[in-house]
């Protein structure tokens, strides 16, 4: 029997580190403050 494996990508820009650091890098698709979601349904539990 073949199953579907769910995958997701995220494209991160911004984020936290556990001890409270922020970490910043460029935005190479100039994606920040547009808004832009792309393919993100919730995933359907079976």
């Amino acid at each position: 029997m073949r199953s579907k494996i769910d995958i997701r990508i995220m494209y991160l820009t911004a984020w936290a580190t556990e001890d409270g650091r922020i970490n910043f890098r460029p935005d190479i698709y100039r994606l920040d403050g547009t808004g832009f979601i792309y393919g993100q349904p919730e995933p359907v539990v079976i």
